[in-house]
């Protein structure tokens, strides 16, 4: 019996101190989400995986508000979103005024600018002016910078926009 009740107390004295000690769970990440619709008219989900809903929440405010900043920058005009074809030809939406027919300068034409409104009527001008005149006419603005994608594919751009860009063109196939 006395051996019993030593190793009784070996066993309790050895596993005593050890009771009060449990390992602190692990926070496990959840999956929260949350979307946006204020920006490039597109409805934007955010889908993360978190230890809490405070810390989605400072990525969520950061990521829409880092595109509410780009939202703001960016504007593009072009003559294949919104046209319609007649007699073999396309006719889209941006009227020259000294023609009255749809500007056939270029493909497309990109501005970015501080203010998306800036950007707005900037692109849109400048789809519709001479290249050298569109050029001039983009140069002479501060904080205006533009791409046009000329009829023949060819990329011209501002030399603020070359910076801008991280690629000129992909394909190195000697876009200005």
């Amino acid at each position: 019996m006395k051996r019993k009740t030593i190793i009784f107390i070996v066993i309790f004295a050895l596993l005593f101190p050890l009771a009060g000690c449990r390992k602190e769970p692990e926070q496990k990440y959840m999956k929260y989400s949350d979307s946006f619709f204020d920006t490039f008219n597109t409805l934007t989900q955010v889908v993360a995986f978190t230890k809490s809903k405070e810390e989605f929440d400072r990525y969520y405010e950061s990521i829409h508000a880092r595109f509410q900043e780009l939202h703001k920058l960016y504007d593009i005009y072009n003559n294949y979103e919104r046209f319609y074809i007649v007699d073999g030809k396309v006719i889209h939406h941006l009227i020259d005024p000294k023609t009255l027919m749809p500007g056939e300068y270029y493909h497309a034409v990109s501005v970015v600018a501080q203010d998306s409104g800036v950007a707005d009527f900037m692109s849109t001008t400048l789809f519709l002016m001479p290249f050298e005149e569109s050029l001039a006419l983009a140069e002479s603005i501060e904080g205006v910078e533009a791409l046009w994608v000329m009829r023949d594919g060819t990329i011209r751009a501002t030399e603020g926009m070359k910076k801008i860009m991280k690629s000129k063109g992909a394909t190195n196939s000697g876009n200005q």
